[in-house]
């Protein structure tokens, strides 16, 4: 592996700033700016023309005060390897003269645990725009532990699963599903390729772990999500778990805007913001990210579907938590049902266009009222909402029987009617 370029140092608002050439004047004002907001714990809002280097800038300021940060706070110095944990606390070695004078210091404090790194997360519109962000990385002396997230559409290298193009994370969960009911193995007993064979589960997901280790660590080459795609088919491991393992000790979060903004993708991938330092690049965009992230498009169908679905189609006895989160759902279903009848004079559909009816309501009475009649209020919400997340968890449990397990498609169904009306009822 060859070694990170050396560039330049600089001292920036105090820090030792590591940049691959000499910065134009604009990235010596957002590089100061950037420092100054990480060290008083604000927002810093910047604009800097197209083509002037911000993403660089952003960049290594933000990893030159993560990098003084582990100096103050744990004695490490840049350019020196430390260990971190799946959780992302540091593992002091035994041989640091540094460590060692902390732990004499410290006397019955030592046993515990150093604080956590401050972890950076880098958000852009598109992974398009990640991909060119990882590029200056590589110009960079910084060699972060860090990770692109990205969804199983984007990693997932089993040719089975992407030859037949459906819905890839519902295949996902159906071959772990299969592997742990047959036991795992390699295909060998039904006679297909390692690659092919579906028969016992995904024989890529096993070695997760071990590429997550080999290619998310400090040090190591920054890698996108195509570098990591390649390392995976090589090593025979899943690229979307591994990219998730990665994460959990991570310095360095690469994600597109939803991760964060999401409040449902942000629980799925288990990204917590508490002390890090957060990056929205093409900060323009995120209003769009936002409104959308809090709006909900969902028809009669698949809500009928969900509240089937919790009921347990009849297959198995629904339990307090499934008949909460059904109800909820059956009660939506119920209201559009209703107001989708042409036939009602009180239907509140109106002719929009040609064959097409719709119906508006302004102002936060009007909506509220609306939502009584569906039977979402905020008690009924949050309660609808610790439901679903006891049935997520039970259904993704791969030792849930069967039978008491719930799709993700109805899974996905709640989730986006919840978070919409959560948001609707904000202040409510």
């Amino acid at each position: 592996m060859a070694p990170p370029p050396a560039g330049i140092t600089m001292k920036i608002s105090g820090y030792d700033v590591q940049f691959p050439f000499k910065p134009y004047a604009s990235q010596l004002g957002v590089m100061g700016k950037v420092l100054k907001a990480a060290d008083a714990g604000e927002n810093a809002l910047l604009e800097s023309p197209t083509g002037s280097g911000k993403s660089l800038a952003l960049l290594c300021s933000a990893l030159a005060w993560q990098e003084r940060w582990k100096r103050d706070n744990l004695g490490v110095k840049f350019g020196v390897n430390v260990k971190v944990d799946d959780e992302g606390w540091i593992v002091p070695s035994s041989g640091d003269p540094a460590h060692e004078d902390k732990e004499n210091d410290a006397g019955s404090a030592n046993d515990k645990k150093p604080p956590k790194v401050p972890r950076v997360y880098y958000a852009t519109r598109t992974h398009s725009q990640i991909q060119q962000v990882v590029r200056e990385l590589k110009r960079t002396a910084y060699r972060p532990a860090m990770v692109v997230l990205g969804s199983r559409d984007h990693y997932c290298i089993h040719p089975s699963v992407r030859k037949r193009g459906r819905n890839i994370n519902e295949e996902c969960k159906q071959l772990l599903e299969r592997g742990v009911r047959g036991g795992g193995g390699s295909g060998e007993s039904s006679g297909a390729p390692f690659a092919e064979d579906t028969s016992r589960g995904c024989g890529y997901s096993h070695g997760a772990m071990k590429l997550a280790g080999n290619v998310s660590r400090q040090g190591a080459e920054p890698l996108d999500i195509e570098d990591l795609v390649v390392a995976g088919k090589k090593s025979r491991a899943c690229p979307y778990f591994a990219a998730k393992h990665a994460a959990e000790g991570a310095e360095l979060v690469f994600c597109p805007y939803n991760y964060l903004l999401d409040p449902a993708v942000r629980s799925a991938m288990d990204i917590d913001v508490k002390g890090a330092i957060v990056i929205l690049d093409e900060a323009h965009n995120v209003e769009d990210t936002s409104r959308e992230a809090a709006s909900c498009d969902i028809d009669l169908e698949h809500l009928e579907e969900a509240a089937a679905a919790f009921a347990g189609d009849g297959e198995a006895p629904s339990d307090e938590t499934h008949a909460v989160l059904g109800g909820i759902v059956a009660n939506v279903a119920r209201w559009l049902r209703g107001a989708s009848d042409l036939d009602h004079p009180r239907c509140p559909l109106r002719p929009h266009g040609f064959e097409r009816w719709m119906a508006v309501w302004s102002g936060g009475g009007a909506v509220a009222r609306q939502m009584r009649d569906m039977g979402l209020d905020p008690a009924s919400v949050a309660a609808a909402e610790e439901a679903k997340r006891a049935v997520a968890k039970e259904s993704s449990d791969a030792k849930t029987p069967a039978d008491r397990r719930v799709g993700g498609a109805a899974l996905k169904t709640a989730e986006t009617l919840l978070t919409s009306a959560r948001y609707a009822l904000h202040g409510s």
